[in-house]
């Protein structure tokens, strides 16, 4: 395309862009190959498949605000709420077909079943609540 800027951003960085100009106006680096990203609870949040991990960005700072890491694989999608996010996890076996679901939830410490809503995944997949403080 005529006039089009070409950005390099250092790699496993989230970008921010403004709709305005369709240029980058700010970075942060996250965990090891970003993948899923979503907007929930006031924060940005993005999976990072290598080091499966999840990372927490304020989007007003663009400042990484924490990192937790689910214990049941590598994150390979998430979807934001109002109040909290849902992480599907994959296994690390390819020939297993197998998933779990888990919900963070950004006011509580509670981890217990209980406490989180059902998963959309249904019966055969595991839940939990994962504590982001």
């Amino acid at each position: 395309e005529l006039g089009a800027t070409r950005t390099v951003l250092a790699p496993n960085s989230v970008a921010e862009i403004d709709p305005a100009s369709d240029r980058v106006v700010g970075a942060v680096g996250v965990g090891t190959r970003p993948g899923a990203i979503a907007y929930a609870a006031g924060s940005l949040w993005t999976a990072n498949l290598d080091d499966q991990t999840i990372s927490r960005i304020d989007p007003g700072s663009m400042r990484v605000l924490g990192t937790i890491t689910p214990a049941a694989g590598p994150p390979t999608a998430i979807a934001g709420t109002t109040d909290g996010l849902w992480v599907v996890q994959g296994t690390d076996d390819p020939e297993a077909n197998a998933a779990s679901m888990s919900r963070t939830r950004s006011t509580t410490s509670a981890r217990s079943d209980a406490d989180c809503p059902p998963s959309p995944l249904g019966r055969t997949s595991t839940r939990s609540c994962l504590t982001v403080r």
